[in-house]
């Protein structure tokens, strides 16, 4: 059975093909024809740029694509996005990427001598190179600093050249849409402490084990405050054990919540999806160390990993307030845009409750913690769970924490497409 699948129609003249993984192949069907490519007749992958237009409301984008050489002659061309009329082409980021993640992992075990191209240009390359030292240096600057003084650096400089990146322009359209009530002034002062709290972010990977310093039988600490609600979620689940899952979103530092639920006797297992830019990939394993078992990397041994989470009865976290091409159809914030859909499809299968958990940064640079739920999950008509409709409920309370702290939300990415 394959792992792993992605569809896509190249342009007007190509049919629609839909991709798999087999044991021992990559196989393809479309209207016209099927076929196969044994991952040991591959002898060269190429990456390169191609510009597409109509990809996320885009006129024009240049965009990576996969193309893959048989010894014996003859090409496929794999790309993210899917034509689907002139000028207009939709996004499959997120399926292009599993899917050719783990080709290339498959690829490289039946063909070691396999030759990977990678056209990237010498600037990105030069960009990767220059990051990835100023990441492993800064966080051991940020080390030797102190949590405190780190997350106060790190903020100032972000709030300084924050406003001079591309990211910045995204942010303050976003707002303006979900705000329309606030004035240009009022806008950027919240920009400022988006890149403030970005930046703070930053420099807590170095302190993770700082700064979430609880312990069971020990509810609070010197950087982490509860309610007595949350207290009690926690002292409820060191009683029955009985799992769930949680849902929770990019706001303050969001590897607090996770890691104070296991710094208190959680067992919970968080799925996680690696950053593109390699030197904060690293930058982020590396902060992460020790936490074996709580991160499940998406891709590769996925499944089996899942399964056995939830085979153990783990709470099973996620982060859901970003855009997943593949999702559902949500509102937030009044506008419509994509959702993953897999924590609604859990508690359907499952039927586990259903909580959320998000941190609040303090004025004082501590977190404040909170635990929701179980919400009560929308049912049809024969009382399963409806997953479109609990991912809405999700959604609308994320909508509500981030209405709360705007600043502490990550508005810099693109949320609605």
């Amino acid at each position: 059975m394959a792992d792993f699948e992605h569809s896509l129609r190249l342009g007007p003249f190509h049919p629609e093909r839909t991709y798999r993984l087999s044991a021992d192949a990559l196989e393809w069907e479309g209207a016209w024809s099927s076929g196969r490519l044994a991952f040991g007749e591959v002898d060269r992958i190429r990456f390169y740029k191609a510009r597409t237009l109509g990809v996320g409301g885009q006129a024009s984008a240049l965009r990576w694509r996969c193309s893959l050489r048989r010894r014996t002659g003859g090409t496929i061309i794999l790309a993210p996005d899917h034509y689907v009329r002139p000028g207009l082409r939709e996004d499959r980021q997120h399926s292009f990427n599993a899917l050719t993640g783990e080709l290339i992992a498959r690829i490289r075990a039946a063909n070691p001598a396999v030759t990977i191209d990678n056209q990237q240009h010498h600037r990105s390359l030069l960009f990767e190179a220059v990051a990835a030292n100023v990441a492993i240096r800064g966080f051991g600057v940020a080390r030797r600093l102190g949590p405190d003084r780190a997350a106060a650096m790190t903020g100032s400089i972000l709030r300084a050249i924050g406003p001079w990146v591309p990211e910045h322009s995204i942010g303050r359209k976003n707002l303006s849409a979900a705000f329309p009530e606030k004035g240009p002034i009022e806008i950027e002062s919240i920009l400022r402490g988006v890149w403030d709290n970005l930046g703070r972010v930053g420099a807590e990977y170095a302190h993770l084990d700082r700064i979430c310093d609880v312990r069971p039988g020990c509810n609070s600490g010197s950087g982490i405050v509860m309610d007595e609600a949350t207290i009690e979620h926690f002292e409820r689940y060191r009683l029955d054990r009985k799992p769930a899952l949680v849902f929770s979103a990019h706001l303050a530092n969001w590897e607090v919540p996770t890691l104070v639920a296991k710094a208190l006797g959680v067992d919970i297992a968080v799925p996680v999806r690696p950053p593109h830019q390699k030197a904060f990939a690293d930058l982020i394993a590396r902060a992460r160390a020790g936490q074996a078992g709580l991160y499940i990397p998406i891709g590769g041994d996925f499944p089996a990993r899942i399964k056995s989470a939830v085979d153990r009865g783990a709470f099973i976290g996620m982060l859901v307030d970003q855009h997943f091409a593949d999702g559902i159809d949500v509102t937030f914030f009044g506008r419509p845009c994509k959702a993953a859909p897999m924590l609604a499809r859990f508690a359907r299968s499952l039927e586990w409750p259903i909580k959320g958990i998000r941190a609040i940064r303090l004025p004082d640079q501590r977190y404040r913690v909170e635990i929701i739920g179980p919400i009560d999950a929308p049912r049809d008509a024969h009382g399963r769970i409806e997953v479109a409709a609990t991912m809405q409920a999700i959604t609308s309370i994320i909508e509500g924490w981030v209405r709360e702290h705007p600043d502490q939300w990550l508005w810099l990415h693109r949320r609605w497409r």
